[in-house]
């Protein structure tokens, strides 16, 4: 149990790291770059935003407030919250991860025998008396 609680912490911590790396490395939404390229005669591309990579709390939260987004702020706004939560939730996890996994490290050091004394697996009779051997 002590490996996967461990395991488990690890796999967490990465995923936290990642979804932060993400978010922090994330473009800035320029209202201008749509005004420029709207304003060009030859836009054959349409209404594109072409600048920058986004994760979708960014992109979601910089358009939530947006002027030309007014008909889907609501929508953005509840998808921001979302998404923050769910950045929340994972530091949560986090937490629980790491907590379960040393109480299992605790747990396993703090193991003792009858007499008081730790159990360790170089002692012959405590791997003899498991198997019933004698």
């Amino acid at each position: 149990m002590m490996f996967l609680h461990f395991g488990n912490s690890i796999v967490v911590l990465l995923a936290l790291v990642s979804i932060s790396v993400t978010h922090k490395s994330t473009s800035q939404f320029r209202e201008r770059y749509i005004n420029y390229v709207a304003d060009r005669p030859s836009s054959m591309d349409g209404m594109r935003y072409r600048i920058g990579t986004f994760d979708l709390e960014t992109w979601s939260c910089e358009l939530s407030t947006v002027n030309g987004a007014r008909m889907v702020w609501e929508d953005y706004g509840r998808q921001c919250v979302i998404e923050t939560a769910g950045r929340g939730l994972l530091i949560c996890f986090m937490v629980v991860a790491c907590a379960l996994a040393g109480l299992s490290i605790w747990g396993m050091i703090s193991k003792r025998d009858a007499h008081g004394d730790r159990i360790r697996t170089e002692q012959v009779e405590v791997e003899m008396g498991k198997m019933n051997a004698v």
